[in-house]
């Protein structure tokens, strides 16, 4: 009887410990603004109930970097803070604010202002990816989303650290896309759309994840009007696939001497 129940009391230990590692991936978005996970707040909720989520935002309407961002200090940053902090609750993610400022190039500032800015960018997100060991890393393309310039910065300074560091196989990246047959309404025409068979990375997420998904975009009543999230609303239903695409970074380690022979 001992026997048996020493065998039970071994067979529940391993099993709890089995079920409490089975959340230890983790995913890395990396965006720009307060609100840009909303594009992809089903995807974030899903993985979020099988993987650690965070998502990093960099810019801010005043650079608030180095310092203790509190809600009740920073009086212009404070609402878009707070926004934000309601909807991860929602997702279940969690948030991390740098406070970097602009980084759009202002050509009536010296030019090594925006360079510094951008190299401590740099330093900040490798470090955070270092710390943070990401299985995937979601982020925008080259095209941007909607072509926002800081939307491509932050693209392309990513892509410059995956590449840079080697870690194109250690740290997946994972560029957002629209295929251009779906053509969003809040999209600028031809404005981050590609052709559907360069996003080869479909991620479905069930009806619960939408609806809980636009329940934590409503926590964004300063940024968007109420007409505007009805809008998103009603392109949500009317969009039944329930996919949202993506598309890996690949980069081929094969060596060419020529770029037009085989």
């Amino acid at each position: 009887m001992r026997i048996l129940i020493l065998i039970f009391l071994s067979n529940f230990l391993l099993s709890s410990y089995s079920e409490g590692q089975g959340n230890t991936k983790t995913i890395l978005a990396i965006f720009p603004h307060s609100d840009d996970q909303a594009a992809v707040g089903q995807v974030l909720l899903k993985y979020s109930k099988q993987a650690k989520v965070y998502i990093i935002y960099i810019v801010d309407d005043i650079d608030t970097s180095g310092l203790d961002i509190t809600l009740a200090g920073d009086s212009i940053n404070h609402v878009k803070i707070a926004e934000a902090k309601c909807s991860c609750t929602k997702l279940n993610v969690q948030p991390i604010f740098l406070g970097m400022g602009r980084l759009i190039y202002d050509p009536k500032k010296k030019s090594g202002e925006y360079f510094m800015k951008t190299k401590k960018l740099k330093q900040i997100l490798q470090q955070k990816i270092e710390d943070l060991k990401p299985d995937a890393i979601i982020t925008y393309g080259p095209d941007g989303d909607n072509g926002h310039p800081e939307h491509r910065i932050v693209s392309g300074i990513i892509t410059e650290l995956i590449l840079y560091n080697g870690w194109v196989e250690r740290y997946p990246l994972y560029y957002m896309g629209w295929p251009k047959e779906k053509n969003p309404k809040d999209q600028p025409e031809g404005a981050g759309e590609l052709d559907k068979k360069y996003l080869t990375v479909e991620i479905h997420y069930s009806e619960e994840d939408e609806a809980l998904a636009f329940e934590a975009f409503t926590c964004y009543k300063k940024e968007f009007t109420a007409q505007q999230m009805q809008e998103v609303k009603e392109e949500d239903a009317a969009d039944t696939s329930n996919i949202f695409y993506f598309r890996q970074l690949v980069v081929s380690t094969q060596r060419k001497t020529d770029l037009i022979k085989e």
